[in-house]
């Protein structure tokens, strides 16, 4: 089901209509750093189209529109064993909140998938400082050992108990 805030529709795609998002999104990538996000989602699109269909079926796709029905917006989740982790976002357009919008519909996707399970969290890896101030206003920690800013960063489900200690 959509999620629109006052001007992003985000959803859960199909890979063949993911790949067009990224088609979509990529001219807003202006920034080498932008363009590295989307040719790496463009690279784990494409590997994951060859997996089988079970390991397929791990993987959720999101898109985030605007008003015009172009695509902003992109993330890759992954079902690791019974853990989400987030693979990648890409948010193209700064300062709209377009990625704490997205990031928390992944999320939530997440979050309805494990129903009543104990234990769950959803992980990522942060490469750098910005990327981890942000996840860390989503609600994520850093995990035991790692430095600030670059490294393994976990979510614990709120219906959760802890599986990895802090």
């Amino acid at each position: 089901m959509p999620r629109t805030n006052a001007a992003f529709d985000c959803r859960k795609v199909d890979f063949i209509t993911f790949r067009e998002a990224i088609g979509d999104a990529s001219m807003l990538a202006e920034t080498p750093a932008a363009q590295e996000v989307i040719a790496t989602m463009n690279t784990i699109s494409t590997a994951r189209s060859n997996d089988t269909p079970q390991e397929q079926a791990k993987v959720a796709y999101f898109a985030a529109y605007d008003n015009t029905g172009d695509a902003v917006g992109l993330m890759v989740m992954f079902k690791e064993g019974t853990t989400w982790k987030i693979e990648d976002v890409f948010a193209g357009v700064a300062g709209s909140g377009l990625g704490s919008t997205l990031a928390t519909f992944g999320m939530d996707y997440a979050i309805r998938d494990y129903g009543n399970m104990p234990n769950c969290e959803i992980r990522l890896t942060s490469l750098d400082a910005a990327s981890c101030a942000f996840w860390k206003k989503m609600g994520f920690v850093m995990l035991p050992g790692v430095s600030s800013g670059h490294g393994g960063m976990v979510y614990r489900v709120s219906n959760s108990r802890a599986t990895t200690p802090l």
